[in-house]
């Protein structure tokens, strides 16, 4: 007896370490290291939801959603499980593009474990899913009033969103282009290895100097319209249209055509 004991204790020694060695080669960025020490926890013991779990966190750090989002539904199918399964599935189901999908298992993530992590998932799905952007900016400047430090570690793997990189892209959805652009600089300020953040922050930045260009010209046009009555034909007005639709096409983003109808008020009639 004293034997099994004594091996039941060293199995479940040896599971604690690969899981402990999986995580902290997870957060160190070594994701195909922290995956094949999770594979040989799993081998040992397939049953282990604590390996399971972690193994699911890390396919999706991989870029592996499909993979994560099989193992999570896995654990949550053979009995109560916590909230970061949940978390970790709506994730997953994020990254596929499903949002409607996710979106429960985000808000049940949140009500079992509502912490900072807990409301920038359920932000970023409503917010990158189009679903609700105003409750998922209230959520995410939520989270920017909790202190970050105890969830550091774990809020910075690669699938996770800050809460300015939410907040930032649900102002670049609505063309509030300056005030995108001031959360994404934030955001890649705390996160430079994002390149979600980075990529739409130049897609922001570069709306917003198209806009402002745009503006410039129209301004100009109006003022020449003015001292010149032989400018201010009907003749002109499509092509100024046509320009404006081009611009806001070249700038890349749908939130630009809200800007379509404001500039042409500035147009001569």
């Amino acid at each position: 007896e004293l034997r099994r004991s004594i091996g039941l204790k060293s199995e479940r020694l040896a599971l604690d370490v690969q899981a402990r060695l999986g995580w902290v080669l997870t957060l160190q960025g070594k994701y195909d290291d922290a995956w094949a020490a999770l594979e040989r926890g799993a081998d040992q013991s397939p049953a282990n939801a604590r390996i399971a779990l972690l193994h699911s966190v890390t396919d999706l750090a991989r870029g592996d959603a499909e993979g994560a989002e099989r193992r999570a539904r896995e654990l949550l199918s053979t009995g109560p499980a916590g909230a970061l399964a949940h978390r970790t599935l709506a994730y997953a189901l994020a990254e596929q593009g499903r949002f409607r999908e996710a979106e429960p298992h985000a808000r049940k993530q949140l009500a079992m474990d509502p912490n900072r992590d807990g409301l920038v998932a359920l932000a970023w799905v409503l917010i990158a899913g189009g679903l609700d952007r105003d409750e998922g900016v209230e959520l995410a400047e939520q989270a920017l009033e909790i202190d970050e430090t105890p969830y550091a570690a774990g809020s910075r793997l690669p699938f996770i969103p800050s809460p300015e990189e939410c907040i930032g892209r649900a102002y670049f959805e609505e063309g509030r282009l300056d005030r995108a652009v001031e959360m994404l600089e934030q955001a890649v300020r705390i996160r430079p290895d994002r390149r979600s953040s980075r990529t739409l922050l130049e897609r922001a930045a570069a709306a917003a100097d198209g806009y402002r260009s745009i503006s410039v010209r129209a301004a100009s046009r109006l003022s020449a319209g003015r001292s010149s009555p032989a400018a201010r034909t009907a003749s002109t007005r499509p092509s100024r249209s046509v320009a404006l639709s081009s611009a806001c096409r070249a700038a890349g983003t749908q939130a630009g055509w809200t800007w379509i109808g404001a500039v042409r008020t500035w147009l001569p009639n």
